[in-house]
């Protein structure tokens, strides 16, 4: 896609691909409701897995449970995945399926993390239903007029953009990152898929109360939890540099972003903070400062920001301070906006932003729209305005 497009620095693109195919659970008002959309699922696929529900939206305000769950699937496996991709609920036959080692599978049927983060390779699709889950994806973006794409993944999902450019079925711009375990990935690159550096989760999300928090607190006292020491990130840096790569580095809480911007010291070189969601005053300096790139998520203003929200829910009074995308721009902050596929829409975030419920959060159309349309890799100065 050629002339003025969409750029989307923040995409599960493969998994949205992948989970067109699986219940859509976003629109459900109750957990009944819910469930009875995965019952129209039985006998039709090995493992039921239904995405996207928010409970925030629920009758019921609460998780699913695994005892319900079990008592309407006593034979099917069935995990249902919240809208933050950071949690989900499993029965007793999915909990039998994931293998031992993945870390954060609670008895209750709670995933957390790192788990639900990979049940894609935990339940792999094979090489052709990714290239079919890119393509369908790919639908979507096109009518969407997104003509770039920073995706997160594996180095399998990698090969099949390459494959697909290949082919001429790929019409959009991919920039990749890999998941940090993957420290040895090196493949070629397409004129149009590329390689951008590495993926690490520093913390978890707001929704899941895992985001790791300072000076702020959950409304049930809870501060979250870091995933890293700072041994871990630093050598993640170094790698990074050795190989003239950037880091993609997923920060939501204070605590998190403070671990960042302790490690990142004069170490940053295109790095980017992803979602910066509740920075404090002196770390937006410090940031801007450092030159970190801060990859933010405009929809989720539109999507928890207002009053009685999930953020004010899950933070109470502190919960103002979330997403100052307004505030960081006016100070001269590098900003890409990327959807995080909550939901896949520029419109959708560039309203979010604008009609922002606080100052601090707001910023006109016309620089919503540059910064959603001017931040292209692939662009000759190859950096965000």
């Amino acid at each position: 896609m050629e002339g003025n497009y969409f750029v989307d620095a923040h995409t599960h693109f493969v998994s949205f691909g992948l989970h067109l195919e699986r219940p859509d659970l976003s629109k459900t008002k109750s957990i009944k409701e819910a469930i009875s959309l995965l019952k129209k699922e039985v006998g039709k696929r090995g493992i039921i897995i239904g995405e996207d529900w928010d409970e925030s939206l629920w009758e019921e305000k609460r998780f699913p449970a695994k005892e319900e769950l079990d008592r309407e699937f006593p034979d099917v496996p069935v995990i249902m995945r919240r809208i933050c991709g950071h949690v989900a609920v499993a029965n007793t036959r999915a909990l039998e399926l994931i293998p031992p080692g993945w870390k954060y599978v609670r008895e209750d049927g709670v995933l957390l993390e790192d788990v639900v983060l990979n049940l894609n390779r935990i339940f792999p699709p094979s090489f052709d239903e990714i290239k079919r889950a890119i393509l369908r994806a790919q639908e979507v973006a096109l009518h969407l007029n997104v003509g770039e794409i920073h995706d997160i993944l594996i180095p399998e999902y990698y090969r099949a953009y390459l494959e697909l450019e290949k082919e001429g079925k790929l019409k959009i711009k991919v920039l990749g990152f890999v998941l940090d375990e993957f420290r040895d990935f090196e493949e070629p690159e397409g004129k149009f898929v590329k390689f951008g550096g590495w993926k690490i989760f520093l913390d978890g999300s707001i929704g899941a109360r895992t985001a790791a928090l300072e000076k702020f607190s959950y409304t049930d006292g809870g501060k979250g939890m870091l995933l890293h020491e700072d041994e871990e990130l630093e050598e993640l840096f170094k790698l990074a540099r050795e190989r003239g790569k950037v880091l993609m580095i997923h920060a939501i809480g204070d605590r998190a972003i403070e671990q960042v911007l302790r490690v990142g010291k004069g170490r940053v070189c295109g790095d980017r903070i992803e979602h910066f969601e509740l920075a404090r005053d002196e770390q937006i300096e410090r940031a801007i400062e450092e030159g970190f790139i801060l990859s933010m998520q405009p929809n989720f203003i539109g999507n928890w920001s207002h009053g009685g929200g999930l953020y004010e829910k899950n933070l109470g009074r502190d919960y103002r301070i979330n997403n100052r995308i307004g505030l960081i721009y006016r100070k001269g902050g590098k900003i890409l906006f990327g959807s995080d596929m909550m939901p896949f829409s520029p419109p959708y975030g560039i309203d979010s932003v604008v009609r922002a419920p606080f100052p601090e959060q707001r910023l006109s159309y016309r620089e919503a729209y540059k910064i959603y349309t001017s931040s292209s890799f692939f662009s000759k100065n190859n950096q965000p305005s």
